[in-house]
């Protein structure tokens, strides 16, 4: 199936993303691995900077960027969701910690709360009719 003219994540996020797990990127080998423009790459790394999501250091010739893992995300609908958990998911690993739960769970997202397996019995409240 072939979805025209979009993507599900955004191009800040796809930047974002890339960064998170390339942090010495040069802006052109960011353009080449998103697919948009040096020039439309460095504004994007302008507005996520400005914005707080990361920090930029220059190191001679390249920059060094650093996720703020607890940035929350900009959209009203999931502002009290840090982009830490969301980047982890998209396959970011932070600093001394594992990739996945010791037991072998899916992480979550911060502020969402697991989902009912179907295999969960109803509450002996609740009357079932078949």
């Amino acid at each position: 199936m072939k979805i025209s003219g979009w993507t599900l994540i955004t191009n800040h996020g796809l930047v974002l993303s890339y960064i998170s797990k390339h942090p010495r990127s040069t802006a052109r080998e960011l353009a080449i691995a998103v697919g948009l423009t040096e020039r439309s790459i460095r504004k994007i790394i302008d507005d996520l900077e400005e914005a707080g999501f990361i920090v930029r250091r220059r190191e001679g010739r390249r920059n060094h960027y650093r996720i703020n893992p607890e940035m929350n995300m900009s959209h009203p609908s999931h502002g009290e969701i840090a982009i830490g958990g969301l980047l982890e998911l998209m396959g970011w690993r932070r600093r001394g910690r594992p990739r996945k739960p010791v037991d072998g769970s899916l992480p979550m997202l911060p502020g969402f709360s697991e989902l009912s397996s179907p295999a969960q019995e109803a509450p002996a409240s609740e009357e079932i009719v078949a």
